[in-house]
């Protein structure tokens, strides 16, 4: 396996689906609404949520969706005293998504949406990275 870390704005074309966690967390909640995953509500629902698989749904993208790398958090330092979970579990990526089956009028993929994942899913994509 080729070690690959992706740069801000870096876009990536599924080349299999993608199953990953969508954790129940605010940075998410319009993603989920808009896939139907979990019905509208307080986003203040979603705020306990981002580290508990039992509030996290399980999301396949579908082969050929277009990811580009909006943000990286990777963490290191000390946990804080309330925080009782190896640093490694709050690393995630966010990504736009893009169905490049759906068209706009300007002939580019349509969005699907912004979310966030962790690192331990996105390890599991297999994707070529599209060239600008």
């Amino acid at each position: 396996m080729k070690m690959f870390i992706p740069t801000i704005g870096t876009r990536l074309v599924l080349t299999e689906d993608w199953t990953f966690h969508l954790c129940f967390e605010r940075r998410n909640q319009k993603f989920g609404e808009a896939r139907g995953i979990v019905p509208p509500g307080p986003r203040t629902d979603w705020r306990k949520g981002w580290n508990q698989p039992e509030k996290a749904a399980v999301v396949t993208l579908p082969a050929g969706t277009i990811l580009m790398v909006d943000r990286l958090y990777i963490r290191k330092g000390k946990s804080h005293q309330l925080v009782s979970r190896p640093l490694s579990d709050f690393d995630s990526l966010t990504f736009y998504a893009y169905d490049p089956n759906v068209p706009t009028k300007a002939k580019k993929p349509k969005s699907i949406g912004r979310f966030w994942a962790k690192l331990a899913d996105v390890n599991t994509i297999e994707c070529d990275v599209l060239d600008d």
